[in-house]
């Protein structure tokens, strides 16, 4: 199983398209006589009426599932489709894909833009299905949001790493794309999450904006991993195959109440699961060691 892989970014072009619909109406003239648009036409108006804005607004449909674990923080127990989502705090990556794990293993197609570094194998090991999962290039800065637009467009999940801010105005075209897709859009800011691996839980004083702040005002759904603590490494043996987590779940609307839960990413046996009280920082395998403690840095560099 391997995942689609598109090296270069996806085009939206402007005089070019011009040429491409002329070529694309001179074979329909061609080969269309009739006989395809009666074959395929009830199949075409079925599929536009189910996917179609007004249909996804009333259905059941509005919510992608998510992992056993995440059920219970997350407002009506799962992704609302056509949310803005932000990911932030240490294991940025790691949680974005275990949101997209879930609607993965659904069926639904997964589309990760700008994250370079992104491990397949633990993309796999977290649920997300690789045939089913699209990388794309960074595009260059000033075409991301054209990029962003064209891939919500295509995907019942987008996550992606803005290389900037992203502005004002292309926000508001991006939610509106979402929200007329029905897609739900996962924004990773991949740097701010390698130096938030010592990052602390912000308390109530933080409840206003979790994550990163890469989108331009507070995003739907927001999500923060902090005081990770690993597991594995005794007195100098031993290799790391744990780690916890403290999430802290907010957002707008329906998720405003903060909700926190210690969250295993992965256990021991390459779990997602809560940790149940009293589990502390001990874990199976040797001492949980947080990344401030000198012995784990020692240990493990």
């Amino acid at each position: 199983m391997t995942p689609v892989v598109v090296a270069a970014v996806l085009a939206v072009t402007s005089g070019s398209g011009r040429s491409v619909t002329k070529a694309v109406a001179k074979h329909k003239q061609v080969f269309d006589d009739g006989r395809v648009r009666e074959a395929v036409g009830s199949q075409i108006s079925s599929f536009r009426d189910r996917w179609s804005p007004d249909a996804l607004h009333g259905s059941r449909e509005r919510l992608l599932p998510v992992r056993e674990a995440l059920v219970g923080l997350l407002p009506g127990g799962g992704l609302a489709r056509g949310s803005v989502v932000e990911v932030g705090g240490a294991a940025v990556v790691s949680l974005a894909l275990l949101l997209a794990s879930g609607p993965s293993m659904a069926g639904s197609w997964v589309a990760v833009v700008g994250v370079a570094d992104l491990g397949l194998v633990a993309a796999a090991e977290l649920g997300v299905d690789l045939e089913r999962l699209v990388l794309i290039d960074q595009p260059e800065p000033d075409r991301w949001a054209a990029v962003a637009a064209s891939v919500i467009e295509a995907f019942d999940v987008v996550v992606a790493s803005p290389p900037h801010r992203v502005r004002a105005a292309d926000g508001r075209r991006l939610q509106a794309r979402a929200r007329e897709q029905g897609t739900v859009l996962v924004l990773v800011d991949v740097a701010a999450g390698r130096a938030g691996d010592n990052a602390r839980s912000p308390g109530k004083a933080g409840a206003s904006r979790l994550a990163a702040g890469l989108w331009p005002e507070a995003a739907d759904l927001s999500l923060l991993a902090t005081d990770p603590v690993w597991a594995g490494m005794e007195q100098g043996y031993g290799h790391l195959h744990s780690r916890q987590v403290q999430l802290t779940v907010g957002g707008r609307r329906r998720a405003a109440r903060l909700r926190h839960a210690r969250l295993w990413l992965p256990g021991p046996a390459g779990e997602v699961a809560l940790v149940e009280a009293g589990a502390g920082g001990a874990f199976r395998g040797g001492r949980g060691l947080a990344p401030e403690d000198p012995v784990a840095l020692e240990q493990v560099g």
